[in-house]
């Protein structure tokens, strides 16, 4: 059908008999919305929304969606395109009667292959020998209850004993059925695959046996060798399991769906875990899957995060000596993030919901930058939830800070403002009562950060900061407690209280001078180049964004990069180099899409406007005000609107159109006086108003 859909096919497996866990409509929908080019950061938070923005996305296309492996209706409704150019093709164990019912589907009941199919896929798997047992072939298809999963298995055993007559194995076949008692009167295929199952797995070596049973154990998608390794236990070296993973793949009971990436059918899964149960006591499967998530902390931890000591309590150390991987550089951590991502995020719920709460927080605190900073945003709010859940259950109030933390920041990009707040108080709260005044910091600046971007509360902002530097000062964390001065120069400068201000950066510089990090001075030249700005020394604040711009860059910090990118384009742009600050704004801007940063691609939207109109450009300075005004409406940030609004004043004043330019100039002057901002004044001149406000409220820029 493929040819009727010329705008693509798009897939999902769903899941629905998954014996740890199904894909949710949400999952399903944003992963759709992946594969249709929205990026995570982009999709919508809650689930009606998604529903919408996929059907927004498909409506008009001709495209062909796979729903495979569908536990119910309700995995599959809100995937209906909606559109009559699009079709849905859901697969189901289930009827699914109720899509016929309520969304006028159509249901094709596929039945057994005939047994004429069934002994032609038996004749091409095993070759010539079925020519000379017709019989034994009737026979082994109808054992094979005409199923292809369950011939492939039977085949690939028949091959590999190639000295074996067919009827022979029809006989030993015929032996395993009457062991399990699986004939039943009703018919049941799925009786017959399991003693096809059963039927293969005995004639596994107990070492190979042993790696197949275990991995059933794995909750994730798919999984690597040194996972299976881990599963397989203690003394189990990483080339016998490669090679007992072979053997498995050979013989259908797993699939190879990459290099060193295996997956394996869901019937065959609970299989396994059906033998595990059986085979392995409960200390021996416990220990398995303690070992698994070791190696998996251990290896995140290697990969992701190498440089960091303070953990509490400590990681746990692997059990089995397996290898962690190799990581050159920061290219090399998000290739290892990109492979591994669906199975660690898997990993922490499973870890969380099943008895492992320690290896999900750990798990959950690893991950947190990367994702969040990949813009892997569905899967890092998935993570901390459950990270929280974990916490919670075990009364681990540093776990629940830190999930709190990190959960509070992915909600920001979403514009979540009041439930983002509401978690990072509760995180400060659970920091103080478990006396971690690292988390209690973190918790506060990022408190303070909201204030300002959203609602402008500057005042309130100080106040936290104020509160959040001795906290810093307590855990020696040179490089946060300078970020929390250069905020707290930056914040008072804006207030016109330039001394405090200038103070505050010069106890920074001072800092980093002492302990001579370089990223401690990138960010006190940071800080120092943003007020200058203000004050109109913009030579000197371009001296310090440009060194500091280049300590980022010998760091690896392309958060902090895109930061700076954005000021010295400011400063070169006050500078009347308006072309060389597109180029840094750009590049920022780049940065800030594709990690999600939405709040902060708004405010280089606005900067990018004002580069045009100085580049004697107001009609594209307008369209690049007018994105960034829609942006700040959709995130509610009233400081951006406000700015957005002055600006488009300027470019439409700027192309002569003086009546639309008055119009958003008054909307600029109501939002600058809600916020008690000094830019009121300018606008007010603009406008021919006298009347003016009294105080103002910075922003951090």
């Amino acid at each position: 059908m493929a040819g009727e859909f010329p705008d693509g096919q798009l897939y999902v497996d769903l899941r629905g008999y998954d014996p740890d866990r199904r894909l949710e409509p949400g999952e399903a929908l944003a992963g759709l919305l992946r594969t249709l080019g929205v990026l995570d950061p982009e999709i919508p938070f809650g689930l009606a929304e998604r529903a919408a923005e996929y059907r927004s996305r498909v409506a008009g296309r001709r495209l062909l969606v796979i729903a495979d492996n569908a536990g119910d209706c309700e995995q599959v409704r809100l995937l209906l395109p909606g559109t009559p150019s699009s079709l849905l093709v859901a697969t189901s164990r289930d009827s699914l009667g109720e899509l016929v019912a309520r969304d006028g589907a159509h249901r094709i009941t596929l039945d057994l292959l005939s047994a004429a199919d069934a002994a032609g896929l038996l004749g091409e798997l095993v070759g010539e020998r079925v020519c000379g047992e017709p019989e034994a072939v009737g026979v082994l298809v109808e054992q094979c209850s005409r199923l292809p999963l369950a011939l492939r298995v039977a085949a690939e055993l028949a091959v590999s004993r190639p000295d074996v007559s067919l009827g022979a194995l029809v006989v030993e076949l015929s032996d395993e059925e009457k062991r399990l008692d699986l004939m039943v009167a009703d018919g049941d295929p799925r009786a017959g695959v399991e003693a096809v199952f059963s039927w293969s797995y005995r004639q596994l070596q107990e070492r190979t046996a042993r790696v197949f049973r275990r991995v059933g154990l794995h909750p994730g998608p798919s999984w690597g060798v040194c996972a299976a390794a881990a599963l397989a236990g203690a003394g189990v070296g990483v080339e016998a399991v490669a090679g007992d993973l072979g053997v498995l793949v050979r013989a259908h009971l797993v699939q190879e769906v990459g290099r060193g990436r295996f997956v394996m059918h869901d019937l065959l899964r609970a299989y396994a875990r059906g033998l595990v149960a059986r085979a392995d006591t409960e200390p021996e499967r416990v220990g398995a899957v303690t070992a698994l998530l070791d190696h998996v902390v251990a290896s995140a931890a290697c990969a992701l995060d190498p440089s960091s000591t303070r953990r509490r309590p400590p990681r746990p150390t692997p059990v089995t000596a397996l290898p962690l991987p190799e990581v050159p550089d920061a290219a090399g951590a998000l290739g290892w993030l990109a492979v591994e991502r669906p199975a660690l995020v898997r990993l922490v719920v499973h870890a969380a919901d099943n008895g492992w709460p320690a290896h999900a927080v750990h798990l959950a605190e690893i991950l947190c930058g990367p994702l969040e900073c990949g813009g892997h945003l569905v899967d890092a709010l998935t993570v901390h939830e459950a990270a929280l859940r974990a916490a919670r259950a075990t009364g681990d109030l540093t776990g629940q800070a830190h999930a709190h933390i990190s959960g509070g920041v992915v909600l920001v990009h979403w514009g979540r403002y009041a439930e983002s707040t509401r978690r990072l108080e509760e995180a400060a709260v659970c920091a103080r009562r478990c006396g971690d005044a690292h988390l209690e910091a973190r918790a506060l600046n990022n408190t303070a950060v909201i204030a300002v971007y959203v609602t402008g509360r500057g005042e309130e902002a100080i106040a936290l900061l104020h509160r959040a530097l001795p906290l810093w000062r307590r855990t020696d964390d040179r490089l946060a407690e300078v970020r929390t001065l250069v905020n707290l120069g930056i914040l008072e400068s804006k207030r016109g209280r330039h001394e405090e201000g200038l103070a505050h950066l010069e106890s920074a510089q001072a800092m980093a001078l002492a302990c001579g990090d370089r990223r401690v001075e990138a960010e006190a030249r940071d800080g120092l180049g943003n007020v200058q700005v203000d004050l109109g020394r913009h030579a000197e604040a371009a001296e310090h964004l440009e060194v500091a711009l280049e300590i980022w860059r010998e760091c690896a910090a392309p958060e902090s990069e895109a930061r700076t990118q954005a000021r010295l384009g400011v400063a070169r742009t006050r500078l009347g180099r308006p072309e060389e600050a597109l180029e840094l704004l750009q590049a920022a801007l780049d940065f800030y899409r594709r990690n999600g940063y939405r709040l902060e691609a708004t405010v280089i939207l606005n900067s990018i406007g004002t580069a045009h109109r100085v580049a004697g450009r107001p009609e594209e300075a307008a369209a690049w005000h007018t994105e960034a005004l829609a942006t700040a409406e959709d995130l509610n940030s009233i400081p951006e609107r406000a700015l957005a609004h002055d600006e488009l004043g300027q470019d439409l004043a700027a192309s002569g159109h003086d009546g639309q330019a008055r119009s958003h100039w008054r909307k600029a002057l109501a939002l600058y006086e809600e916020l008690g901002y000094p830019q009121a004044r300018d606008v007010a001149r603009r406008l021919g108003d006298a009347h003016a406000p009294g105080t103002d409220t910075p922003r951090i820029r």
